[in-house]
């Protein structure tokens, strides 16, 4: 278990699975960037938690910090995707922390609407 990425319609969809090292999941980010290449940055992100042990609430600031650390690379807006209570309140928690520091953090239980709200950002072409 732990953390991969995938490319669908124009996102980066970052899944985390059982429990990893937060640094992991920057290191897969990374690759991921380099390996679509039709994805530049700044990219559309979804973190997919659905299948991931909850990080205690006294995660939260470093957990914002450390989504923030990606701004230059994604979109000043995140989708988190979670499947629990627990989950939906600490993201909300991480979310109130990532505006502090200039990134858009939305909490979802659905996959199709992370998708709506983070492709609504996109310039049409």
């Amino acid at each position: 278990m732990g953390v991969s990425c995938r490319h669908e319609d124009r996102l980066l969809v970052l899944d985390c699975a059982g429990s990893f090292a937060h640094p992991e999941a920057r290191d897969i980010l990374r690759e991921c960037l380099a390996k679509f290449p039709g994805i530049h940055p700044p990219a559309l992100l979804i973190c997919d938690t659905r299948s991931h042990f909850t990080s205690p609430s006294a995660d939260v600031p470093y957990l914002a910090q450390y989504l923030a650390d990606w701004k230059p690379k994604i979109q000043n807006q995140i989708a988190l995707l979670v499947d629990s209570e627990v989950k939906f309140g600490v993201g909300r928690m991480i979310g109130t922390h990532c505006e502090a520091l200039g990134v858009e953090l939305r909490v979802f239980r659905d996959l199709e609407q992370a998708k709506k709200w983070l492709l609504q950002s996109l310039p049409v072409v």
